[in-house]
């Protein structure tokens, strides 16, 4: 059985063998863009036998000089070409054998791209402070972000992709506040994810960062969530909660020893898949990952060590 059927039965809720895992990373440098990207990804693959392949995606949001100048970032531009590029490239090296899921950032976090600053944890509240100063500039480039992703996510799907993840910020409750959330957010994610159910597209929400509130999103259309459970301390019970007929990601810290340099003396692999199923409450609808992204620095060897425990559990 291959992993396309693998992750079908999971997002069914029936059993596998093993249990299915998942985790990712940025590729830096070089590595980020092109055939080197590619070749990235293919170690990544054959270091930690992953049930999807998520395409890591660095052509950031284009840069615009202030907010009423945010426009559309068109499928036809150079730097989107690149990506669909590589996106292909992986279709057609995975695409038989497992499910190929691309990394879309968010209206949030493409919106903050937007101005070019470097740094979503220091800057963060960039993004909230302008909607409140300049509420009807912001919110239109909100609405011209979102448009953009939707024509994104078709442009992949129609590329052989069969799934989106979908990077959600901007549910700090220290940036913006629940209204502006409500008003401002919310609609524009929703359309995102609307519409990528309506090309046929696999959704995998993803919901990260530090003071998350994690109802803020009840009601987002997904087949699968990865949120920051261990940074955020939200248990499986409330995330499966909120979504229930979705599939959860998660379970491990990403800052979590075992991915520092090889597992440590004192830590268990397979008591650490042990632990992160008997939190699930079994291995229904279950892939065990990270909450988010690993540390740059992490050699897929490492994760290959929890993955091999995974599949024998």
């Amino acid at each position: 059985m291959n992993k396309r059927q693998v992750l079908d039965d999971v997002l069914a809720g029936r059993p596998t063998v093993g249990v299915p895992t998942l985790f990712w990373k940025h590729f830096a440098g070089d590595d980020a863009l092109g055939d080197a990207a590619v070749r990235a990804h293919r170690d990544w693959v054959t270091a930690t036998d992953p049930v999807l392949i998520k395409v890591m995606n660095e052509q950031l949001y284009p840069v615009a000089p202030d907010w009423e100048s945010v426009a559309p970032y068109r499928v036809d531009e150079p730097r989107f070409q690149e990506q669909l590029r590589v996106v292909r490239a992986l279709v057609e090296e995975y695409g038989e054998s497992h499910q190929v899921f691309v990394t879309m950032h968010g209206v949030v976090i493409s919106a903050f791209h937007s101005t070019g600053v470097p740094g979503y944890e220091p800057n963060r509240m960039l993004v909230s402070k302008a909607l409140r100063e300049q509420t009807e500039a912001v919110d239109a480039a909100y609405q011209t972000v979102a448009e953009s992703l939707i024509a994104h996510a078709e442009a992949y799907l129609d590329a052989g992709a069969d799934g989106i993840t979908y990077a959600a910020l901007g549910g700090e409750r220290s940036n913006f506040t629940a209204d502006e959330f409500a008003r401002h957010v919310r609609p524009r994610d929703l359309a995102v994810l609307e519409a990528i159910g309506d090309a046929g597209g696999t959704r995998m929400l993803h919901l990260c960062k530090d003071d998350l509130d994690i109802d803020r999103f009840r009601g987002y259309p997904t087949e699968l969530v990865s949120w920051g459970a261990r940074l955020n301390d939200i248990s499986f019970e409330r995330a499966r909660a909120l979504f229930p007929d979705a599939t959860l990601v998660g379970g491990i810290a990403s800052d979590d020893p075992l991915f520092a340099g090889g597992p440590q003396a004192d830590r268990d692999p397979d008591a650490t898949i042990e632990r992160v199923v008997a939190e699930n409450g079994g291995r229904g609808r279950l892939i065990v990952g990270a909450d988010c992204s690993l540390p740059d620095q992490t050699a897929g060897r490492d994760v290959g060590v929890l993955a091999a425990a995974a599949a024998r559990a």
